[in-house]
């Protein structure tokens, strides 16, 4: 047996009333196509609701269990202005109105669809789900129990909205999840898809490019499809770049296919050294449009600073130009360690109202790696001699300025992270194995306090450190549960920690029993923007271990244990049995806010 104490602070938006403390839960639809969700609520009733692309709620409305008639989903919509099924304040923990409200901006939609609210049941269409009312609603699933009259009833004719109850084949780009996309990048592997194939099992791909150049259509390749689990015939393509560069184009973004006489959408292809950042590129810093390595912009499109260059770092060492109250940050004096010099970093704001530049502070700075650095903590109330919504700051050494930080007045950022990477939760070990704990605590504006816990004793500490990857050997000498507990404080207060329960067990005494409990959501001190939490212990781990068996070790089923959890506000699941997955995967409502915490002790069976 063993016991984890696990501390979340609850942040409710608003208090709903009390009405069950668990459900089942279940991350996808049983189809497993991610095209089948149609969008999640919080709860099986009084729940709120998020779109089908957001990830915080783990009931998912499924098509396929509604129009159990249909072999496949459609392809995921787009907004044409028909197939709206309903309307939410937001894109998550969202209240929610008919498809024809005009309150809420976020529509939800899906190919083939047209809806609309009827009052106790449908008269026409299909019932999808409930509403408490017909504005500022809450939503219940169709086998809810909080009596909601307002139905939302659907038909549907088929992708595309085209007639029948069949789905009609539609080209699409699909990446690797099966979402449509409409840009992509070199060395991405995409799909080029016909949905709800029913031709020949030889039907090729002619992949293409509408360039304006000499050659309007420049063929990149025809290849034979094959066809998925859903019935639909795709193409895995890994886009190299010798493939979509023959001499005569001048742009990448014209891109479509055409199969069976149906030409999909243009899809725009991107690269390092094609001289665009397109919004969704992360991975590019800069693109000077070549492959030069030795120039400004690296043949990656990571920015290449020289030797004398003045620049900001957040504490992850990534270059910054926006920073807020109470940050940490780097200022780096690149290639320049002057071991001899010692010159002091002056920091200086910019300052509209006075002085133009206003000096802020004197950071004393220090070789490392050959650079010159030093650490700024950006005062938490103000930065020049004017009080300001932004600050315009920058740092000045030996005779030269960095460029501008903004500092926002407001404060905010990034939050505190943290994990025990090695060993994981339900691990066994033999007892007296060595072994390296490996842990990770991550803040890229704010220095952290560390402190690692092994059964309770202090074995590792690091404080005002910046985060990074960690390590500490430890002998598991013990037998039985050793509690692993990471914990972490920011200098800005967020609080992290991670627990991992490892199993110990004594290869010279056989059929004895392991238990460690494992509570993988929510984690400890968790900001929770909702009153229903989702709680899943699915990790937990209960052995045997036997030398006299092959294999030594026996994993135990959940139906042998026992789940026993006590929450702050005093009600708890009312089925401990581990045979029902309810045991240890369930939404619990709280109706309080503030610091609320949850303990969960699992013990095996009595025999």
């Amino acid at each position: 047996m063993i016991e984890k104490k696990l501390v979340f602070l609850f942040a409710l938006l608003f208090a709903l009333p009390f009405f069950t403390e668990v459900g089942s839960a279940s991350d996808a639809c049983p189809s497993g196509d991610l095209n089948d969700i149609i969008l999640r609520l919080a709860a099986p009733t009084n729940a709120h609701a998020e779109t089908e692309s957001s990830t915080n709620y783990h009931i998912p409305i499924c098509f396929l269990d509604l129009f159990t008639s249909e072999a496949v989903a459609p392809p995921r919509a787009s907004c044409d202005g028909s197939n709206t099924v309903l309307k939410l304040a937001s894109q998550t923990n969202a209240h929610a109105e008919g498809p024809t409200g005009t309150n809420y901006p976020i529509d939800v939609c899906y190919e083939g669809f047209s809806c609309n609210v009827q009052t106790n049941g449908c008269s026409t269409g299909t019932e999808i789900l409930r509403l408490s009312s017909l504005t500022n609603a809450h939503l219940e699933t169709i086998a809810g129990t909080g009596g909601y009259t307002n139905s939302l009833c659907c038909t549907f004719n088929g992708a595309g909205g085209g007639g029948g109850s069949g789905n009609k084949a539609k080209p699409l780009w699909l990446d690797s999840s099966g979402d449509e996309i409409t840009t992509a990048r070199v060395g991405d592997t995409i799909y080029p898809t016909l949905t709800n194939y029913d031709g020949s099992a030889g039907t090729d791909f002619d992949i293409e490019e509408e360039d304006s150049g000499l050659n309007p259509d420049d063929q990149i390749l025809i290849a034979t499809g094959s066809q998925d689990l859903v019935g639909n015939w795709s193409y895995a393509w890994t886009i190299q770049k010798a493939q979509i560069t023959p001499p005569v184009t001048s742009d990448y973004d014209n891109f479509t296919f055409q199969i069976s006489n149906n030409i999909s959408k243009q899809l725009e292809i991107t690269f390092c050294g094609d001289g665009k950042i397109i919004g969704q590129e992360t991975w590019e810093q800069c693109d000077d449009g070549n492959s030069d390595d030795g120039d400004s912009c690296s043949n990656s499109c990571q920015i290449n600073y020289g030797a004398g260059d003045r620049v900001w770092f957040d504490l992850s060492g990534n270059p910054i130009s926006t920073a807020n109250l109470g940050d940490t940050v780097i200022m780096n004096y690149i290639g320049q360690e002057l071991l001899n010099t010692d010159p002091d970093f002056n920091i200086k704001e910019r300052d509209p109202f006075g002085d133009p530049n206003d000096n802020v502070a004197v950071i004393n700075g220090y070789p490392e790696n050959g650079d010159f650095i030093g650490n700024w903590t950006i005062p938490d109330d103000q930065v020049g001699a004017e009080e300001e919504d932004v600050y315009d700051a920058f740092f000045r050494i030996e005779g030269g300025n960095s460029q501008s930080l903004l500092i926002s007045s407001g404060t905010g950022g990034d939050k505190t992270t943290g994990d025990i990477l090695d060993p994981l939760c339900g691990t066994d070990l033999v007892e007296g194995t060595q072994q390296d704990i490996l842990f990770q605590v991550l803040d890229s504006d704010s220095t952290v306090d560390i402190t690692l816990r092994i059964d309770g004793n202090v074995v590792f500490t690091r404080d005002d450190v910046q985060g990074g990857n960690f390590s500490y050997s430890h002998t598991f000498d013990t037998s039985g549960t050793t509690s692993i507990v990471l914990s972490a404080e920011s200098s800005d207060g967020d609080k992290v920690k991670s627990t991992s329960n490892v199993i110990v067990y004594d290869p010279s005494v056989d059929d004895v029993d392991y238990v460690a409990a494992c509570i993988q959501s929510p984690k400890d001190y968790s900001n929770i923007n909702a009153d229903y939490t989702f709680f899943d212990a699915s990790n937990t781990r209960a052995i045997n271990y036997d030398s006299n068996n092959n294999p030594a070790i026996t994993n135990y089923p959940f139906s042998s244990l026992d789940f026993t959890w006590s929450f702050s506000d005093g009600r708890s699941p009312p089925n401990p049995d581990g045979a029902s997955t309810i045991a240890y995967k369930f939404y619990k409502y709280f109706s309080n806010f503030g610091d609320n915490s949850a303990t969960l002790r699992v013990d095996m069976k009595s025999p």
